[in-house]
């Protein structure tokens, strides 16, 4: 990993540092995003009764995934040198957390075939 890298990956840790920290210190999960959004976009799939706790917690979740895929996606803008973020650079984002998770999930399930 080149330092730039591992730089990055320290800012990410952090965000969520940061984020968990925040929201551990208070109860309310208020969200910049619309929670009847939310609700309208849930309701979508199935036509069932959410809770508005549920949409609060939705909005949220949004909202900080919406915030670590920009900032992600500023560092490859950063690493090609240009000043905006382009499509190319969310859509590289979401292939390297898509490779993380799998990678995670592989480690996840040799460990549990050791177990056997």
């Amino acid at each position: 990993m080149d330092p730039n890298q591992k730089k990055n990956a320290e800012l990410v840790d952090k965000f969520w540092e940061e984020q968990f920290k925040k929201i551990s210190e208070t109860a309310d999960l208020k969200s910049h995003i619309c929670t009847s959004r939310v609700k309208k976009v849930m309701k979508e799939v199935a036509d069932v009764k959410i809770p508005n706790q549920t949409c609060v917690f939705m909005a949220k979740v949004c909202e900080l995934f919406i915030k670590d895929i920009t900032m992600r996606s500023m560092f490859k803008m950063k690493e090609a040198g240009r000043t905006s973020i382009e499509i190319n650079d969310v859509v590289d984002t979401l292939g390297d957390i898509d490779s993380e998770t799998k990678i995670e999930d592989d480690k996840a399930e040799i460990s549990a075939n050791e177990d056997d």
